[in-house]
């Protein structure tokens, strides 16, 4: 969003009116694969990223994409429902994605059965963090509800890029280099 002040005249006074210019999230398009299984959470390769979580339970499961500004307006840029023929193994949902990763965020939703007595508490409406992912930012109000009991989510996931993969694995390198011979 931009602010814009505007000076008005009607012939002798002057009025300063400030309009607001409301500009549109960036459209990002993605190029959804079956994916891969493995390894768990968001992986990236191949000129894109792989994501992988386990689910035994769940019937359908949905990727949610967002940005850092979204998480914070409530917003998601997009959602990519999992089609449980292709983008399932066994008790594994994955899909792999080409596109503009740059500063992006991601969490799921899924479906199933809502049944607390047996452990499961599956509402589609909530984003969940991947339990298997590399990085994770908060907006700042951890344990705030918002109006209403508003349970956007506190959290979401880092969209890896392989030059996080490469930076993270020279640090590594580093940090146990005395064990590396």
């Amino acid at each position: 969003m931009k602010s814009v002040n505007v000076n008005a005249s009607d012939g002798g006074a002057e009025a300063e009116t400030a309009a607001l210019v409301v500009e549109k999230p960036k459209s990002r398009q993605f190029q959804a694969f079956e994916g891969f299984p493995a390894p768990f959470g968001a992986t990236a390769r191949d000129g894109g990223v792989n994501f992988a979580v386990y689910s035994s339970n769940a019937v359908s499961a949905t990727l949610c994409l967002l940005s850092l500004s979204d998480l914070h307006e409530k917003r998601v840029i997009e959602q990519i429902s999992l089609d449980p023929l292709t983008n399932r193994s066994g008790d594994v949902w994955h899909v792999f994605l080409k596109g503009d990763f740059e500063d992006m965020l991601y969490g799921y939703k899924f479906d199933g059965k809502f049944s607390p007595e047996e452990g499961h508490y599956y509402d589609p409406s909530q984003i969940l963090l991947d339990p298997y992912a590399k990085g994770v930012l908060s907006r700042e109000e951890f344990g705030v509800l918002g109006p209403e009991g508003d349970c956007w989510p506190q959290m979401a996931c880092m969209v890896p890029s392989a030059n996080d993969e490469i930076r993270c694995w020279y640090f590594l390198c580093l940090e146990n280099s005395a064990v590396l011979v």
